[in-house]
This record gives C-alpha cells, sequence and structure tokens, in this order.
C-alpha cells in the first residue's frame, strides 16, 4: 500500500548519504548496486523552504504533479513584484550541497558587458539628435539667413542622403533612421526661422508644418520605421491645437480629437504597439496642458489656447479616453519603446497597456487638478477614466469584449442626458450637479462591472488600485484649517484609514505580499512625502516672505491617532506575511550581488520596514509645540510594542539588534530634543528586558547583551548633559531630575540581573565587560551632578564595585585554557580522521583503533585524540574478494569490524565497490587557505610545518593586557591634553609600561604554546602600543597648550616606534616576514599621526610643507626632530630593499604585491622631506620592473615626483616651481605616449597603468602651466581620443567607456571656462558642431564594428 510504501522511505533529512561529506568513492562505483532511483529522489531534500539542492523540487516525488504556473497579467506585464515573500530560493542562491538553485538573471552591469556598446552606441545617436537640434534652433542667431538655409538644407539633404544608404542595411539600420529623423528636425526648424525671418507669414508657417508633417509619413512608409513618424505624430498634436485656436475652444478640442485619431490609425494602420503606445500617452497628456494652464502658451509662432470650459474639456477627454482604452485593449500584447525602456532599466516588462496608461494617467492627473475646487467635476472625470479603463483592462484579462461593451454602451447614452440636460438647466435641481449625477451612475456601472468579473483582477491591480485612492483622496477631499471652515484632515485621514483597513483585509484573505506590503507601508509614505511637502513649503515661505497655501493642514492630534492605527495594523498582516520583502530589482540596482545581500540579511522585509519607517515618521512629525506629547508616546509605544511582543513571541525576524538599535536611536533623537528622559529609559529597558528574557533555551548571546548595555549608556550620557529644551514633550514633566535618576539606576540594575548570572556562560567576554565597565562609569558621572541625590551616588557605586568584583573573577585564565582545549580538540578530530582514512585504505580498521596522540609530543606524526570503541582483537577484512566495503560513517565501520562472519558488514554498508577509498577532509583545505593568508605578513607560528598549518590560527588573546594598555593610553592621552609638553615623557612612561606587560603576555603564551595574534603581521600588543604612542602625540598637539613648532615628541615618538617594533622581532624566527611588516607598522603610524593632526586638528604641519634647512623654530625643537625623522625614513627605505632583495634571492613569494609595495612609496612620500621619498619612489619602480608589475611602476613615478613637490617648501622663487611644473607635463606627455606605444604593442596590463597615469599626471601639468584655460579642454579631449582608440584597438570595452566619459567631462569643462561667454552663439554654435561632428564619427566607427565590439 502507499501507506506503508511512505513508511519505509527513510527521513530525508535523516539521509547518511547525504549527510555524510567525509568520504569520496572513487572510481568503478556501481550505484545501482545500493541504491536505486527511488532512493535518489527521496534523498534529495530542500535546502531551503520551497526548493532542492539538485533539482528544484521542494521536498517532492518523481512523480508528483507540478505546480500549476502563475497567471501572468498581460495589461500590466512582467514588472517586477515589489514585495515578495520567503517562497523558497530564487535565481542564483547557491544551496546547501553547492548547487546553483537556477543561472540568475542578469544584473545591468553584466548585462551591459554582453550588450553595452551597443547600447552605448544608441545614446551617442539620441545625443546626436538633441544636438542637431539645438544647431537648427541657433542657426537662425548665429548665421546670416541665406548661409543658414543653405547649411540647413545641405545638412538635412546629407541626412536623407546617408538614410537611403544606411537604413536597407541591417548592420547601419539605426543611424540610417537617426539621421533621417535629424533631417526632418532640421526642416522643422527651417520652416520656423523662415517665419521668424520674415519670409513666410503665420497661415504659411501652419501650411509649410502640415507639409512637413505629411512628408514625416511618407518617409516613415519608405523607411517603415515607426520612429521616424513618432515625431510627426507630436508634431500634428501641436498643429491641432494651433490650428484649432481659430474656432476657439470648441475648435481646439475638435482638433485634438481629429489628431488623436489621426495618431491611432496610423498605429492600427501599421499594426505598431510603439505609435498606439505613445498615441495613448501623448494624447492624456496634451489634454491635460490644455487644462492646467491658464494662459495662451507660444511655441514660436504658434498659440495653444487653454481649455476653461469644462463641458468641452470633459466631453474631449471622455472621448479621447474611449479611443485610448480601445487602443490599449487591442495592442495590450504589443512591443512598444516604453516598455523595452523600462526593461532595460531592470524593472521588468510591463504591457503596453500598463504603460501607456500609466503614462497618460500623468495627463489625467493633470486634468483632476484643475477641476479640484469643483469635486464633482473632478470624480466625473475621475470615473470615467476608471469606467473605461476598466472595462479595457478586464477585455485584456480575457473578458469577453460584448460583456464590457453592453453596460458601458447602453449607459453611456443616458449619462451623457443627465450631463447635459442637468449643466444646462434643462432640469433644475438644487442638490446634484450634472457633474455629480454623472459620477454616481457611472460609479454604479463600473462598480457592478468589476464585481461581477473580480476574479479577473490580479493582486497587482489591486495594490496599485489601492495607491492610486489614495492619491486620489488626497487631491479630491480637502482638509483646510478650522479657521477657514475646515476639519484639519478628520475626513481625510479617515478615509485613508478606511483604505488601510481594507487593503489589509485583503492581504490576510488573499494572502497577497504585495498587497500586505502596501498595507504597510503606505501610511508611513503618505506622512513622510507630506511632512516633506510641508516643510519644503514652509520653508520657502520664510525665505521669500511670502504666505503659501499648504493645500493640506491636519490637526497633529488626528495625526498621532491616525499613526497609532498604522503601527497597530502592522501586527496581524505581519503575523502572517512578515517574511515579506521588498523586490530590490537588483538589475536597476547594478548589482544583483549587492541585491542578495540586502534581501537575504532581512533588512528589507516588511517587519523591519515597517519599524524604521514608522519610526522615521515619528521623528519628522513630531513637534513640541503642538502639544501633543502624550498622543506621540502612545502611538511609539504602539509601534514598539507590536515588534518587540512579536519578536518575544518568535514572530518577528530573529533579529532584535535591529530592533533594539532602531529604537534606542529614535529614543535618542527625542530624549536629547524633547526631554521626558524616564520615558524614553523604561520603554527602551522594557524593550530590552522582554527581549532578553525570551531568547530561548540558549539565552541572550554576548553581542545582544554588549548592545543593551550600550544603549542604555547613551541614554544615560543624555540625561546627565542635560540639555535644555525650548519645547518639552510633555509640559510640564511628570518626572523631575531626581525621580529620573532613580529610573536610570532602576533600569540598569535590571539590565545587570540579567547579564551578571550569564557572564560566566558568554562566549565572548570582551564586550559585555567593556559595555558593563562604560555603563557603570557614566551612570556614576551622572548621578554625581549636583542636582542628584547623594543616595544616588552611593548606589551607582555600590553597583560598579560588586559587578567589577564578580566579572574579575572569569580572569584572563578562561579564555587561554579555551583556546588550549580548541586546539586540543582540533588536533585530536584530525588525527581521528587520518588514522580512519589510512585504515579504510588498508582493510584494517584496527589500525585507527590502536592509534595513539603523537601530534603533541612529536609535531611530525599525524594527531590523534580520539578512538573508535567496540573493535574486536580479530579485525574484519574488509576488502574480502577485491570487494570494498563502503560505510557512512566511523561509527558503522566499528560495528561492521566487530562481526568476524562479514554479515554485519553486507548489511550495514552503503555500497561495495573495487574502487579506492578517498578523504576529503575539507577542514584541511580551510587550514590551508588560513596559513596562505597569514605568510603574507609572518611566518611559521611553531617550528613544525605541520602544527603551523593545524593550529596555526589558534592564538592567546590577552583581552587583560589590552585592557590596561588601553586605560593607561587614556590616563595619558588626558595628560596630554592638558600639558603638550609632557609628550615626550608620557610616551616613555606607556611605551615601558605596555613593554612590560606585553613580556608578560608573550610567557604567559610560551607556557600554554600559543603564540599572541597579529595585526598586520605585528604581534597585537605591540601593534596597540604603536598606536598609543601615535595617539599620545597625537592630542598632546591639539590639546590647549600643544605646539605646532615643538617637535621634540615626534623624536620620542619615532624612536618609540623603532624600539617596539625591534622588540616585537626579538626571537622570532620568521624574520622575512615580519621585517617588511614591522617597517610597514612605523611608517603607518607616522602617515596617520601626521595626516589626522594636520587635517582634522592643524596640529602637525601638513605634508610637503617641511624645509630641513630652517632653523628658525630651533634646532632642538624643530630642525633636529625632522632630520632625525628623514635620516629614519632613509634607513626604513633602506631597510625594506633590502629584505625585498633577501626575499627574492631566496625565492621567497612577493611581500604585499603591487600595491603594497606601491602604498608603501607613497605612504613614505607623504610623510617625507623629499629625499627619502625620492628613493623609495625610485626603489619601488626598480622592484616593481622585477616583478613586472605594471601598477607598482605607475605608483612608483607618483612616488618620486610627489618627493620632488616635497622640495618646493625647500626653495624661493618660481625657477624650481617653473621646472616642476613642467617636469610634471612632461612626465603626463610621456604618459600618453607610453600608453599609445603600449596599444600598438600589444601590452594590454602596461596600457592600463600608462592610462591611469596620464590621465592623473597630464592633466595636473597642464592645468600647473595654463590654468583654467581652453588647453585644458585640448588636454582631456587628447586623453578621451587616445584612451577611446585604444579601447576599439584592444577590444576593451572599459577603456571605451572611459574615453566616453572624458569626452563629457571634456564638455563640463568647456561650459565652466566658457561660462562668461556661453550666451555668445556663435561660440555655442561651433561648440555644438564640433561635438555633432565627434558624435557622428564616433557612432559610425561604433555601429560599423558593432560585431567586434560585441564580441569584447
Amino acid at each position: 500500500m502507499a501507506g506503508d510504501e511512505d513508511d519505509d522511505i527513510e527521513d530525508p533529512s535523516e539521509d547518511r548519504i547525504i549527510d555524510s561529506r567525509t568520504f569520496q568513492m572513487g572510481g568503478g562505483v556501481d550505484l545501482d548496486a545500493f541504491m536505486t532511483p527511488d532512493d535518489l529522489a527521496t534523498a534529495k531534500r530542500p535546502a531551503l523552504p520551497g526548493g532542492s539542492p539538485t533539482d528544484a523540487v521542494a521536498g517532492s516525488r518523481p512523480n508528483e504533479d507540478s505546480e500549476p504556473s502563475k497567471d501572468v497579467d498581460d495589461a500590466i506585464g512582467e514588472i517586477f513584484e515589489v514585495f515578495d515573500s520567503e517562497s523558497g530560493p530564487k535565481s542564483g542562491d547557491i544551496l546547501a550541497d553547492g548547487t546553483v538553485y537556477e543561472t540568475p538573471e542578469l544584473d545591468t552591469i553584466t548585462e551591459m558587458a554582453v550588450e553595452g556598446e551597443r547600447r552605448l552606441h544608441w545614446a551617442l545617436m539620441v545625443t546626436m539628435i538633441f544636438v542637431y537640434s539645438l544647431i537648427g534652433w541657433l542657426v537662425a542667431t548665429a548665421l546670416e539667413p541665406m548661409m543658414a538655409t543653405a547649411g540647413l538644407i545641405g545638412l538635412a539633404t546629407l541626412g536623407f542622403i546617408l538614410g537611403e544608404r544606411w537604413v536597407p542595411d541591417k548592420g547601419m539600420h539605426i543611424l540610417g533612421v537617426t539621421w533621417v529623423i535629424i533631417s526632418m528636425k532640421l526642416l522643422y526648424g527651417l520652416a520656423i526661422d523662415a517665419h521668424h525671418w520674415g519670409w513666410i507669414d503665420t497661415p504659411q508657417l501652419g501650411g509649410s508644418l502640415i507639409a512637413l508633417v505629411g512628408v514625416n509619413i511618407l518617409v516613415g512608409y519608405r523607411h517603415k520605421h515607426d520612429a521616424i513618424m513618432a515625431q510627426a505624430t507630436l508634431v500634428s498634436l501641436a498643429l491641432a491645437s494651433a490650428a484649432g485656436s481659430v474656432g476657439g475652444e470648441l475648435g481646439v478640442a475638435a482638433m485634438i480629437m481629429l489628431a488623436t485619431i489621426l495618431l491611432h490609425g496610423l498605429a492600427y494602420h501599421r499594426k505598431s504597439g510603439n505609435l498606439a503606445s505613445l498615441g495613448i500617452a501623448a494624447s492624456h497628456l496634451w489634454i491635460g496642458l490644455h487644462a492646467i494652464q491658464s494662459d495662451s502658451l507660444k511655441i514660436g509662432a504658434l498659440e495653444i489656447l487653454p481649455l476653461a470650459d469644462p463641458m468641452p474639456l470633459f466631453l474631449l477627454a471622455l472621448v479621447v479616453t474611449c479611443i485610448n482604452g480601445s487602443m490599449a485593449a487591442r495592442f495590450a500584447r504589443a512591443e512598444n519603446w516604453f516598455s523595452k525602456g523600462i526593461a532595460i532599466s531592470g524593472l521588468g516588462k510591463p504591457g503596453l497597456w500598463g504603460v501607456s496608461v500609466g503614462l497618460g494617467m500623468i495627463g489625467g492627473l493633470l486634468l483632476l487638478a484643475s477641476g479640484r475646487d469643483a469635486t464633482g467635476y473632478s470624480l466625473a472625470i475621475l470615473l470615467s477614466l476608471l469606467a473605461v479603463y476598466g472595462g479595457s483592462y478586464l477585455v485584456v484579462r480575457g473578458v469577453e469584449a460584448i460583456e464590457v461593451l453592453k453596460p458601458l454602451l447602453s449607459s453611456l447614452p443616458v449619462l451623457l442626458i443627465v450631463l447635459v440636460s442637468l449643466e444646462s438647466d434643462l432640469i433644475e435641481t438644487s442638490f446634484i450637479s450634472g457633474y455629480e449625477a454623472f459620477a454616481v451612475l457611472s460609479t454604479i456601472v463600473t462598480v457592478a462591472m468589476l464585481l461581477k468579473h473580480q476574479s479577473n483582477v490580479t493582486d497587482r491591480v489591486l495594490w496599485l488600485g489601492s495607491l492610486v485612492l489614495i492619491l486620489l483622496l488626497t487631491i479630491l477631499i480637502p482638509a483646510d484649517a478650522v479657521s477657514e471652515g475646515g476639519d484639519e484632515g478628520l475626513y481625510l485621514l479617515s478615509g485613508l484609514t478606511i483604505i488601510h483597513l481594507a487593503t489589509g483585509a485583503l492581504a490576510l484573505k488573499r494572502v497577497s505580499p504585495s498587497i500586505a506590503g502596501v498595507t504597510v507601508l503606505a501610511p508611513w509614505l503618505w506622512m513622510f512625502i507630506h511632512a516633506l511637502w510641508t516643510s519644503s513649503l514652509e520653508s520657502f515661505s520664510e525665505a521669500r516672505d511670502i504666505d503659501i497655501d499648504l493645500l493640506i493642514v491636519l490637526d497633529p492630534k488626528f495625526v498621532a491617532l491616525y499613526l497609532t492605527i498604522a503601527a497597530i495594523i502592522q501586527y496581524p498582516i505581519n503575523l502572517k506575511l512578515g517574511d515579506t520583502g521588498v523586490n530590490l530589482a537588483g538589475k536597476l540596482i547594478g548589482a544583483t550581488e549587492l541585491s542578495s545581500r540586502l534581501r537575504d540579511s532581512g533588512l528589507m522585509r516588511l517587519w523591519n520596514l515597517g519599524l524604521i519607517s514608522g519610526l522615521a515618521v515619528w521623528l519628522m512629525f513630531i513637534d513640541g509645540r503642538d502639544d501633543v506629547g502624550w498622543y506621540t508616546l502612545l502611538g511609539i509605544t504602539s509601534l514598539a510594542a507590536v515588534h518587540v511582543v512579536a519578536e518575544s513571541q518568535g514572530r518577528h525576524q530573529d533579529n532584535p539588534r535591529t530592533i533594539l538599535l532602531c529604537l534606542a536611536l529614535t529614543f535618542a533623537v527625542l530624549q536629547w530634543n524633547f526631554g521626558a528622559d524616564a520615558f524614553w529609559m523604561l520603554l527602551l529597558t522594557g524593550a530590552s528586558v522582554a527581549i532578553l528574557l525570551t531568547r530561548g533555551e540558549e539565552g541572550a548571546t554576548s553581542q545582544l547583551l554588549s548592545l543593551t548595555m550600550g544603549l542604555l549608556t547613551m541614554q544615560i550620557v543624555l540625561f546627565g548633559l542635560d540639555h535644555s529644551r525650548p519645547f518639552p514633550l510633555l509640559d510640564p514633566e511628570p518626572f523631575d531630575r531626581i525621580q529620573t535618576g532613580f529610573v536610570m539606576i532602576l533600569a540598569s540594575t535590571g539590565i545587570l540581573a540579567i547579564y551578571l548570572p550569564k557572564a560566566r556562560q558568554l562566549e565572548k567576554l570582551l564586550p559585555p565587560a567593556i559595555a558593563v565597565v562604560c555603563l557603570l562609569s557614566i551612570q556614576i558621572w551622572a548621578a554625581s551632578a549636583e542636582d542628584m541625590h547623594v543616595s544616588q551616588s552611593f548606589l551607582a557605586i555600590a553597583a560598579f564595585v560588586g559587578s567589577a568584583l564578580y566579572l574579575a573573577a572569569t580572569g584572563e585564565l578562561r579564555m587561554e585554557l579555551k583556546q588550549v582545549g580548541k586546539r586540543e580538540t582540533r588536533l585530536a578530530e584530525i588525527q581521528h580522521r587520518q588514522a580512519l582514512a589510512a585504515a579504510l585504505e588498508k582493510g584494517q580498521l584496527t589500525d585507527a583503533v590502536h592509534s595513539e596522540p603523537k601530534l603533541l609530543a612529536e609535531t611530525t606524526s599525524a594527531s590523534s585524540a580520539m578512538m573508535v570503541v567496540g573493535a574486536e582483537e580479530k579485525p574484519l577484512d574488509i576488502q574480502q574478494g577485491g570487494n570494498l566495503f563502503h560505510f557512512a560513517d566511523e561509527e558503522l565501520a566499528a560495528k561492521a569490524t566487530a562481526d568476524s562472519t562479514g554479515v554485519l558488514a553486507k548489511s550495514l554498508s552503503q555500497a561495495i565497490s573495487r574502487g579506492g577509498m578517498k578523504m576529503a577532509d575539507a577542514e584541511l583545505y580551510d587550514l590551508i587557505d588560513k596559513q596562505r593568508k597569514r605568510r603574507r605578513r609572518s611566518g611559521a607560528q611553531y617550528n613544525s610545518e605541520e602544527m603551523d598549518l593545524l593550529v596555526g590560527d589558534i592564538h592567546h588573546r590577552p583581552i587583560i593586557v589590552l585592557s590596561f594598555i588601553a586605560v593607561t593610553t587614556f590616563a595619558a592621552c588626558w595628560v596630554a591634553w592638558m600639558n603638550g609638553q609632557l609628550n615626550s615623557g608620557l610616551m616613555l612612561m606607556v611605551s615601558l609600561f605596555a613593554l612590560s606587560l606585553t613580556w608578560v603576555s608573550r610567557q604567559r603564551a610560551k607556557v600554554h604554546n600559543l603564540r599572541l595574534p597579529d595585526i598586520n603581521g605585528i604581534e597585537m600588543p605591540f601593534f596597540v602600543t604603536m598606536g598609543s604612542l601615535a595617539l599620545i602625540y597625537l592630542v598632546g598637539h591639539f590639546g590647549p597648550l600643544g605646539s605646532l613648532y615643538n617637535q621634540l615628541d615626534l623624536m620620542v615618538l619615532t624612536f618609540g616606534l623603532i624600539g617596539l617594533s625591534l622588540i616585537s622581532l626579538y626571537g622570532r624566527e620568521d624574520l622575512p616576514w615580519r621585517i617588511p611588516s614591522a617597517v610597514e607598522g612605523i611608517v603607518m603610524m607616522l602617515l596617520l599621526s601626521r595626516l589626522v593632526g594636520a587635517l582634522l586638528f592643524n596640529a602637525t604641519p601638513f605634508p610637503f610643507t617641511i624645509d630641513l634647512l630652517d632653523n628658525s623654530h630651533g634646532f632642538i625643537d624643530w630642525q633636529l626632530p625632522w632630520i632625525f625623522h628623514e635620516i629614519t625614513l632613509l634607513c626604513l627605505v633602506l631597510v625594506w630593499e633590502w629584505i625585498e632583495a633577501f626575499r627574492r634571492t631566496n625565492g621567497m613569494p612577493d611581500h604585499r604585491g603591487a600595491a603594497g609595495r606601491g602604498s608603501f612609496a607613497l605612504m613614505v612620500v607623504m610623510i617625507s622631506a623629499g629625499p627619502a621619498g625620492i628613493l623609495a619612489g625610485i626603489l619601488c619602480m626598480k622592484r616593481s620592473f622585477n616583478w613586472k608589475q605594471p601598477a607598482g611602476v605607475a605608483l612608483s613615478v607618483h612616488a618620486i615626483l610627489g618627493g620632488l613637490f616635497a622640495f618646493l617648501a625647500w626653495t624661493e622663487g618660481d625657477g624650481y616651481r617653473n621646472v616642476l611644473q613642467w617636469t610634471i607635463f612632461g612626465t603626463g606627455c610621456a604618459m600618453l605616449l607610453a600608453q599609445v606605444y603600449t596599444v600598438f604593442a600589444e601590452m594590454p596590463k602596461w596600457t592600463t597603468a600608462w592610462l591611469w597615469n596620464a590621465h592623473i599626471i597630464l592633466p595636473v601639468g597642464v592645468f600647473a602651466i595654463a590654468g583654467w584655460s581652453p588647453w585644458l579642454v585640448v588636454c582631456i579631449l587628447a586623453l578621451s581620443l587616445a584612451t577611446w582608440v585604444g579601447g576599439i584597438l584592444q577590444l576593451r570595452r572599459g577603456m571605451r567607456v572611459m574615453g566616453a566619459l572624458d569626452l563629457v567631462l571634456a564638455l563640463c569643462l568647456a561650459l565652466l571656462i566658457l561660462q562668461g561667454q556661453i550666451l555668445e552663439p556663435n561660440m555655442l554654435l561651433l561648440m555644438l558642431v564640433a561635438l555633432g561632428i565627434e558624435l557622428g564619427i564616433v557612432a559610425w566607427l561604433g555601429t560599423r564594428h558593432d560585431m567586434e565590439l560585441a564580441r569584447d
């Protein structure tokens, strides 16, 4: 029976073949001998809910029916879902077994790498159209009429000729079409220019444009391309409005209707979705423009009248809407430009119906805005749009057209009769207008039609419709101040609340992530936009000193209640659909990996978005002058309670740190600006305690405990600062300072009551220990204020002392023993696996059973500390008859050896094969990778290479020693701040104290055969001490008594860094690795102290400003330290060169690579007075050539130039400056020539190096010599030309893109340089002609070589 068969099938989660990763089968394994296809199907288990490791079928059987495909909405199209739920693995996900679920969709960057060249050329062609249109517009002003006419006609003729030649050519087709479009635009412009010159009058201009439209259409038919006809359709709308103005508003309406019919007639005749979508969008936008304008609009000689009479405008909109609706339904599945453009952007590919109607609704909103004061009129327009496009949508969704047309066509005459009768006063009523009656009746018809076919409406349409309703309610429902007879938003916010409740119910009923997302986020988004709009208007009003109508005035109490309801709505929706997340449209972002990381992090899920958006809106909304403090507390408490309660119930995203961090930051802002410290402390502490106490069996982690204590510390700091608030949230505040102090102690006690009992069980001691010290220290400071009660100080001190005594018992010994245990466990596990693998290869499992641990005693042997029990003295030969038994794990193998008959072996083995047995230990590969990374900065941690591999990454981290060094450093910094003259002595004392502690720490580590961890190749205590010296030096100089010109402590700093580095090298056997790291550490600390002091505090001299010959500030205090500093740098550079030579001679790998070598040279240059920098650059260049590293050579050039630049501080006058400027310019030219040479010499790696150098050095040299001049533009253009040509010849897309960017930069610089002459027509025309020629050449070459570049 089926049920019996199901019971016999082993649970996939317990399948040993899938779970066991220790063994790999050798060649010759016959899988059919031990596993059937059904077993394989059963063994496949989903790596994620809804997914499978190999076949992407979640928990399915081979014969199960697959899920039906999702219904595709042809009207809206394939646009990406803004919200999605965690329904299983997504394209590109890496599953548990290492396989990829599906091939990921190309993101924008990858797609650009595939088709970017072609799209770049298209962009150039579009730019050509724009540039040549500007040329045609400027010709009338810049040139004489006859010359301009000859030039425009000649250029247009050339465009037609090129079109005739290239349009039939498939490869050059688009470029040919581009030139035809340019030719027509030039002719349109020429006609307008002829009227401007007085050659023709206005009627003749109209006739000329109509004739050109006809020519345009004929040319479009000849070349069979919609793009050529598109501009004719747009021009025809403008001509229709201008021609109709002769007959007044009725004439304009009639002509626009005829033009729309013409547009759609062309689309229908050509069966063109492009023209249909353009006609739908353009006609609506054009009508909206007529409706919104108040005065006549002039386009050249054409005058376009506004449509002020509501009846012609309404009827025109109704007729055009009916035409557009039918065309949208007719061409719903046709290809069109708008859909393709949006698809390229990464937002999906919407259908023609959705994109064209959506664009047309912009005009519809303009139409609604024009009649906002007449609510009935706006509602009538709105309902007519909804009725027509609702019916059109249903037709696209599969409803028979006759089912939609019957109610609409049968009711339309009645609606129009009622409308005309009431508006023309044929029927007189006082309670309803004609438009209101039209709206009511059309609502009945539309709702009945939609309800009848509601199953055809998708979730996407529902959530989009809810957003449209929110927008329309905002526009149509007035929200005025009470003084003006308004309700201050009561009805508006009530209507919005009803919509949110309704969409929430729909989301729960339909289990729709999209509707859920809109329900949760829409209130906050609406409030955010309103607050942004209001604040912008208020700021503009204050800046201009004018009164501006805010349009929407809301009572803060109503808003607070509205936001409170919005917070409560989140709870039921998120409980069911909380895994819903925002689809980031990775293609649009340009990085699928980035969007996937954000998605996987959970940051974009509905729970997080609801919390973050809600808190952000509350921060924007609160104003202490509104007197809504208690309402604010209610709303924020509701929002916090929703998420904290859900997290405590385990129904949230399991991200307590995100919740607490968001709440704490919000509370901190509110506490600082509006007071109410006690309430914010209680809220945060309550949330923290609730989350900490509900963490399950494992309890709170050290990170979570550290975070809660740190956040409470921040609140106590804000409380202790006692910041005055002009507009407190609660006035008067219910708690005074003393009472708030007791609340503070109560809050910290609650957190400590959870942390202290948990402290001994925490894996990471340091973060929570530091957090509790900071918390209790800050609490003592806050409790010691003058206006606090003395008992609070005693309580705070008692908490500090008691906690310190308790935590001190844990000590550093636990960490040492933990690392030792970790080392022993790893060695035991690795030896056990090695021994078992060796035994399996021999066929004698007793070898593994009787193996003894030897690694700790004899470091050259394999390790073992774990034994398999249960073996007998007489082992089983598991290679009986040449067959090899395969077991899932060592336990089954041990049991099999206990039976000498071999029966158990046959029954327990997973396979029997004649092949060998191999072991692939994943941990060893990981350890090898870690060792390889360590070796870049340091040598072996142990004398034995094997021990270094296995446990070299296990260190003793001296937490207590580092803590003492840190405390000592902070104390020394305080003294240095108070008296910078003591810097030298302080650095000496800290160095000696830290050295003693570090020596003790190193000896303690040796006792347990451990090593101290490294930072950048230097042992951690030494590195921290070096940083401490640099910090003391820096603090002493920007303190109140610090001096910029007393640098004696610089010599002490330099000497101290050298001494620490030498001591850190003492006793080490890996000096070839350690010495470069020590040299880098010294230079790095000197650089950081120099840059931070110079840039942030002006406490140290800026780089390149030191003159070693200057003794004006004293020899001892100034000149001697800098001479010692420079000599030290020279020695360090020579040591670096010596160790580089030693490593290379002995066949050792490169220490840092090109980037590290070049960075070292640049660091030396930044702190050198000149000689050391030049020497570092020369030696860096030498070694980079030895290692054949172009990047290192390129960086060394900058280092040498930087060293030469530093000598400017040594000289006076302009002699050396001029030499240096020409040197930089000559070097830049040499870089450009080297780039060109390597292009033709086919040396692409060196081309890249010289390219970057040329782009940096040459413009600097030109600017140094000529300043802001056209020469700088010429320089950028030369770089653009060389880079673009190099990219084409070497087939390197990056270089071609960079050449294009250079061109854009040159244009921007030209505009800046010529800004004083920007209005000069001749200059502008000259620039545009030059740009047009260049664009034409580049587009031609790119299109001609399209296939070669596409293969790049």
